[in-house]
């Protein structure tokens, strides 16, 4: 018996030992049934959590589907009983409003679809222009995001949209210090797999299914590179903001060989830079090569194509196409935005700005007249933008020969600069000042020699503050010294004529007015 591996009467009679036995004797046919069990343990257990899996995206799916139904207000009687009637003249943001105050509602035990909810509501509000709204979507979606999902892109998401809030602000410092918070975050996202935010995005189709994993952490690091090397150049930073922005364009041509708007953008950021900080002709080409490039994309971004228009109209590298161009430009944001936002003020003023230098005062005036309007009636115009329109709004005042007016208006926004952005801002609103203070001096002899006066101080803040943000070499730097030549001239200070004259090149040096008999 033992032989044969049957029990024997000399071992005790256990259940164990009997079992152990029969193994021993049935050794292929037992393996070879427990695989089978094991396998079908292991099917059903895949079986039971795939459909728990698509259960829980099916119920994602309902929830979400509610929700979109009661924001639209469907005639679904759950949709007629839980949301508000806003009936049919309700605005688009009055929908959003009311879908945005119920998303925790909705959400309730799913906190990965409440934060895709408060992301998506987030971006809503920054479309619709209103930042404090959109600001406090995105700081709901952390309040859930970060216990939920960890450090990641969900993190780096959130900081990337605080961090644009504060550049429309041009908030430098604020934004300074949130870019580098993002890019902390996205540098411990991981760049071969999505993680449970990326999945969760590419789930609900928010991250493309044809764009690759790397590709999309890519974008967003290029992204991050731009909007760093604007606030470089706010800073006064201009070589480091070249440098970035460069940084930024390889980054999109290392994305892939086919053209992206990522492409478009950093181009035509990078050409800015480069006009801006060194008026250089590389700036100008890459201009040019951005609007080529986006008309080539097979499905075009009008957005990223005005952004490139604007950008060419606005530093000049449009020439006789400068007109229509900014037409070009206007009627698509005046399409993708409204007719009243702040993007068409945007335009307007810069429809007005162009006007000017043309010399059609008629177009320049009723521009302005315009983004005035739109500036003041805004909920969320910022500060700056609104300055900047008052600015050339001045000038339409200047040039109908209104001079008082003209340096009212200047001096209000110099000294709410003054107090609220300190730097180059302060000294753009002080140019504009003391120049207008040495026109209706030019004009009104009795009183010159008081405006003259009064604009010293101003232009030499606005010389000083341009020289330690920006390099000798700068359009500015030579703006505000020849504004001291032309004032010292006035007041007959020649030897501050020619400290000021020696910072000047050659060729603006030769065009300088002649001497003026100083003011008695």
């Amino acid at each position: 018996r033992y032989l044969k591996g049957l029990p024997v009467t000399a071992q005790p009679d256990t259940a164990w030992y009997r079992v152990s036995k029969f193994i021993r004797r049935r050794r292929g046919a037992v393996l070879g049934a427990t695989a089978a069990v094991l396998a079908l343990l292991v099917g059903t257990g895949v079986a039971v959590w795939q459909a728990r899996r698509a259960e829980v995206q099916a119920r994602r799916a309902t929830r979400v589907a509610t929700f979109l139904q009661q924001m639209i207000g469907a005639s679904a009687p759950l949709a007629i009983s839980r949301a508000p009637r806003l009936g049919p003249t309700a605005t688009v943001a009055e929908l959003v409003d009311s879908a945005a105050a119920r998303i925790d509602e909705v959400t309730a035990g799913d906190p990965e679809v409440n934060v895709v909810l408060h992301h998506l509501f987030g971006l809503a509000y920054q479309s619709q222009e209103r930042p404090a709204l959109a600001e406090a979507q995105f700081a709901a979606m952390a309040r859930v995001a970060r216990p939920t999902l960890g450090p990641g892109l969900a993190d780096a998401i959130i900081l990337a949209a605080l961090s644009g809030a504060s550049l429309e602000r041009e908030q430098w410092v604020a934004a300074d210090s949130l870019l580098h918070q993002t890019a902390v975050a996205l540098a411990k996202v991981d760049r071969r797999h999505p993680d449970r935010y990326g999945a969760l995005l590419q789930q609900f189709g928010i991250i493309p299914l044809q764009l690759p994993w790397p590709a999309f952490v890519a974008t967003l690091e290029g992204q991050l590179q731009r909007r760093q090397s604007v606030v470089l150049l706010a800073r006064g930073d201009g070589a480091g903001a070249v440098a970035e922005g460069r940084r930024a364009l390889v980054t999109a041509l290392a994305i892939g060989p086919a053209p992206s708007e990522l492409r478009v953008q950093a181009m035509t950021t990078l050409g800015s830079l480069l006009i801006s900080a060194a008026s250089d002709a590389e700036g100008r080409r890459l201009l040019w090569s951005a609007l080529r490039l986006v008309d080539s994309l097979p499905d075009p971004d009008v957005v990223a194509k005005a952004e490139v228009l604007y950008t060419l109209v606005a530093t000049g590298t449009a020439g006789r196409q400068s007109d229509s161009l900014g037409r070009e430009v206007f009627r698509i944001y005046e399409r993708a935005t409204g007719p009243n936002s702040l993007a068409v003020a945007r335009q307007l003023w810069l429809r007005g700005a162009t006007a000017r230098v043309r010399g059609d005062t008629l177009t320049q005036r009723v521009s302005l007249l315009r983004a005035m309007a739109i500036v003041q009636a805004h909920p969320a115009s910022p500060a700056e933008l609104r300055q900047t329109v008052e600015m050339e709004y001045a000038r339409t005042h200047w040039l109908a020969g209104n001079m008082d007016s003209a340096v009212a208006v200047a001096r209000a926004v110099y000294q709410e600069r003054s107090t609220t952005a300190p730097g180059f801002p302060t000294a753009e609103a002080g140019q504009l000042l003391g120049t207008l203070l040495m026109i209706r001096g030019d004009r009104s002899p009795v009183e010159a020699r008081v405006d003259y006066l009064a604009a010293e101080p101003i232009l030499r803040r606005a010389d000083s503050t341009v020289r330690a943000i920006l390099p000798a070499t700068h359009y500015w730097a030579y703006t505000t010294a020849g504004s001291l030549v032309r004032l010292y001239r006035r007041l007959g200070k020649e030897f501050l004529v020619e400290r000021y004259q020696a910072l000047l090149p050659d060729s603006l040096r030769m065009r300088s007015e002649p001497s003026r008999r100083p003011a008695r």
